[in-house]
């Protein structure tokens, strides 16, 4: 399953804000940039944060988000749930991106 989940985020990877997604197991982070090229970071307090984070919090997905947003599922989660996990972040982050795109350097 973890497998599963790390193929699953790396389709986040189309995102203009993912940088990198790395992880192993049900330990999984998504890299949060301003900037693909350069890596340039949006910093733990920027706005684009704090939209990304109440955006994953109105769907339902409880996750830590700094300059990486964290996934760590249960280790009993099942395909269908990890589905929605992907789901509701690609959402949050499409969401942030649109209201946040003077933000974005690339």
């Amino acid at each position: 399953t973890g497998a599963y989940l790390g193929s699953r985020l790396k389709e986040l990877l189309a995102h203009p804000s993912v940088g990198d997604v790395r992880g192993a197991g049900m330990l999984w982070a998504i890299d949060l940039v301003r900037n693909k090229q350069t890596k340039a970071k949006f910093g733990k307090e920027s706005p684009y944060t704090r939209t990304l984070q109440a955006a994953t919090m109105e769907r339902g997905l409880v996750t830590r988000i700094w300059d990486v947003m964290h996934f760590a599922p249960p280790l009993v989660a099942s395909r269908e749930e990890i589905d929605r996990i992907v789901e509701i972040a690609d959402e949050a982050l499409t969401v942030a991106e649109r209201q946040h795109a003077d933000l974005l350097e690339g």
